[in-house]
């Protein structure tokens, strides 16, 4: 029943064509509740949600900034992105600004700040101080924002933070994507069994049905080469092994989700 609201309530965001901010909706479901008591599983809907419906919102921000909220004094709104030439580097330097925001840029944004010896630190800046310029991407309805200025006030050291902050991100968008392609691939299935071809459907030929067998493989085994978001942040950690009745020690059974280390 949850999950049947929250593709309904993506379906919904959907059809708008601005970035959303899905934290209110959520609540009207009484979200909190549902991601204390399944931190994974409704982590991992969200972005299933999302990739599925293709809508704009702010699940990858609420993500990353999970993992960085601990650092803060005050809750944040979003965080600035590196720049696409940056891959996981901040672009931001210490008292300059510089990134990439997905959505218009609102409230208090979180800024990572490049160090020394690849250490990373975090500020906060209003997103009124910052000069936005929309980016001229690919596809139109894609809303991400090119932003620049100062920033001001303390650096907190974020280091281990911003890493798990990356892996979450991956994991989260790698979530997405096996969503995307599950969602092409049924849309496959449903044309090659409603098109006719030489009188049959196409469908019934061996050709396209190998090629979509080998295709719901391929996809099967990427969904388990990444562990499901927010499952284990900051990383692969593993339970000690258990002791037996005859007081040897074995590992626990090998999750469905293999650990998997993150990419660019």
């Amino acid at each position: 029943m949850i999950e049947e609201a929250v593709f309904r309530l993506f379906e919904e965001l959907a059809t708008k064509s601005d970035h959303v901010a899905v934290g209110p909706r959520l609540a009207e479901l009484g979200w909190s509740d549902i991601e204390a008591e399944y931190p994974v599983e409704s982590c991992e809907l969200l972005f299933r949600a999302q990739g599925r419906s293709l809508a704009h919102t702010d699940c990858l921000d609420r993500v990353m900034l999970a993992e960085l909220t601990a650092l803060l004094n005050e809750p944040a709104d979003g965080i600035v992105l590196p720049n696409l030439a940056d891959s996981c580097t901040p672009s931001s330097a210490e008292g300059q600004v510089a990134g990439i925001v997905v959505g218009c840029p609102r409230g208090r944004m979180v800024v990572p700040v490049s160090g020394a010896m690849g250490t990373v630190s975090v500020g906060v800046v209003d997103a009124d101080r910052l000069t936005a310029s929309r980016l001229d991407t690919f596809d139109g309805s894609v809303c991400w924002w090119h932003v620049s200025g100062a920033l001001d006030g303390e650096l907190i050291e974020a280091s281990t933070e911003w890493n798990r902050a990356i892996s979450a991100a991956h994991r989260a968008l790698a979530t997405e994507l096996v969503a995307v392609a599950d969602r092409a691939l049924r849309l496959a299935v449903d044309h090659i069994s409603a098109r006719v071809q030489f009188g049959m459907p196409i469908g019934s030929f061996q050709s396209p049905r190998h090629a979509l067998a080998d295709a719901a493989a391929t996809l099967a085994g990427a969904g388990r080469c990444w562990v499901r978001p927010g499952a284990m942040a900051g990383g692969c950690r593993h339970r000690p092994p258990r002791r037996r009745p005859d007081g040897r020690t074995e590992r626990w059974p090998t999750p469905r989700f293999r650990c998997a280390a993150p990419s660019g």
